[in-house]
């Protein structure tokens, strides 16, 4: 859904919008955890990108200047909670990835 938004020139704010109203209804977000995931949200463009396309980390001083211009405060709680979503984030990436690469080596089999 992401990349089709990009593709008709969303910008990230409605992206992220999108994103949050396409989520499973059931899907519930404590009201502590709500600060990390509006930042980890606004900074998806603030990805580093390894040599075959993949996302390898946030760029943190990009994640400082987005917080600075929500005027979001970056504690340490903060910037340990947008971590933890960051790693879950690569995990599930990484997980999806070799997923796909397993079913497409069965079928040239």
């Amino acid at each position: 859904m992401r990349e089709e938004l990009i593709a008709w020139g969303a910008d990230e704010e409605t992206i992220a919008s999108a994103m949050v109203a396409a989520a499973d209804p059931d899907f519930e977000v404590e009201p502590e955890n709500w600060p990390a995931l509006v930042l980890f949200m606004r900074c998806q463009t603030q990805w580093n990108v390894g040599g075959m396309g993949h996302r390898i980390g946030l760029n943190y001083a990009g994640v400082e200047v987005v917080a600075r211009i929500g005027e979001q405060p970056l504690t340490v709680e903060l910037f340990d909670a947008l971590q933890l979503l960051e790693i879950t984030t690569l995990n599930e990436l990484s997980r999806r990835a070799n997923g796909q690469a397993t079913s497409r080596s069965r079928h040239l089999g």
